[in-house]
């Protein structure tokens, strides 16, 4: 029961992307790790009060420290949000300038297992967008989290229509950096 509430709320609450208003008595604690923000970034006047800590929703990713880099990035998200999947090729790595993007083409041999992609950025990322489309450009999945990475779903994997040929790609919204990119099916 308790199992069913919980999936429950997460399916009500899994296209917010505000952070919840904090009581008047909190106070938020401080972080020693940095981590990405869905909320938009404050402007910067000389009167501006100190910018409030990052908020990013809940998830697999959940204390996943962004400052390992691209490739150990990855891997912890990996770690927690692909279980159960095997990767489908190689991964691969790039270095992107703002605005850029990288493709990663895959097959899809068996449509009845459903599909995962991540990206993950080093340091000087911001945000990566990422969106799973077929060979015409038909989107079937894309990141909804404002990150030094990204998940397509972020709540869960995509389930593809067709085998068949599929690209992720992988463009830098905010920032510069090296960029890693992997896909995974279910096994």
């Amino acid at each position: 029961m308790r199992r069913t509430m919980i999936i429950a709320a997460a399916v009500l609450c899994g296209g917010c992307h505000r952070a919840p208003a904090a009581e008047p008595h909190e106070e938020a604690a401080p972080s020693s790790r940095p981590i990405a923000s869905a909320a938009p970034p404050a402007a910067h006047t000389a009167d501006a009060a100190p910018a409030l800590p990052p908020y990013l929703p809940d998830g697999c990713w959940s204390d996943v420290a962004t400052d390992a880099g691209a490739g150990p990035l990855l891997s912890a998200i990996a770690k927690r949000c692909v279980q159960g999947m095997q990767p489908i090729g190689k991964p691969i790595e790039k270095e992107l300038a703002a605005g850029a993007q990288v493709e990663l083409p895959f097959s899809l041999e068996n449509a009845d297992k459903c599909v995962r992609a991540a990206a993950a950025g080093d340091a000087g990322v911001g945000d990566i967008a990422l969106s799973i489309v077929d060979s015409s450009g038909h989107v079937y999945g894309k990141d909804a989290l404002d990150a030094a990475f990204a998940l397509v779903e972020s709540d869960g994997p995509v389930c593809l229509p067709k085998a068949g040929k599929y690209r992720v790609i992988a463009r830098m919204q905010r920032g510069a950096g090296r960029v890693a990119i992997e896909v995974w099916q279910a096994k």
